[in-house]
């Protein structure tokens, strides 16, 4: 039976205890699975994937601290030599260096797509800007040319802005008062 995983991920403090093989009648080693890794030159996720698929005996022991688990290693079974784990350190650390560098690539792209994006809204923004400095010089070119109409026009013909919201009978006398006037008229008299 495989070994629950969130018991495979504790850290293994155990001693290794020669014990006889029951099928073979040679001795086996119970030993952690970190010192197993070593032993076989593979990583102690490996070990633990061989166990749970059953390729690997071990068995779950309990101890103050929890459950352990012991890999069962035949005692003949030498460390790995030197040439075997420096090649399997390096291969993990090609892999690792190999899923760094996926990770970089992608982050890579996400920001060049961003990059995109903002130099796609940057032109945008441009452009309006362009658009309302050329409204504002429109707006310039017409206000100079009224100034320029009303400076051209003899003082008596100008009228003033509140001329135009009440046309006038006679000299002095509005026809008709503006609403604003009319409240400030009655404003007054209160």
């Amino acid at each position: 039976m495989a070994p629950p995983r969130h018991l495979l991920r504790r850290p293994l403090r155990h001693n290794t205890r020669p014990a006889i093989d029951e099928k073979g009648g040679g001795t086996v080693e119970r030993v952690p699975i970190k010192e197993a890794a070593s032993r076989l030159g593979v990583s102690a996720d490996t070990v633990r994937r061989r166990l749970r698929a059953g390729e690997l005996p071990g068995e779950r022991q309990q101890t103050p601290q929890g459950f352990v688990w012991l890999v069962e290693l035949p005692a003949d079974a030498s460390v790995a030599s030197p040439e075997v784990a420096g090649a399997a350190q390096a291969a993990s650390v090609l892999v690792e260096d190999a899923l760094e560098a996926v990770r970089l690539r992608e982050r890579v792209d996400g920001l060049e797509r961003l990059v995109g994006e903002l130099q796609g809204e940057r032109d945008a923004w441009q452009a309006q800007a362009e658009r309302h400095e050329e409204a504002a010089l429109q707006l310039r070119t017409l206000v100079a040319q009224a100034q320029q109409m009303a400076r051209a026009l003899p003082a008596g013909d100008m009228a003033t802005p509140g001329d135009q919201a009440a046309p006038m009978h006679g000299p002095t006398q509005p026809l008709r008062q503006t609403l604003w006037q009319r409240l400030r008229t009655r404003r007054g008299s209160k």
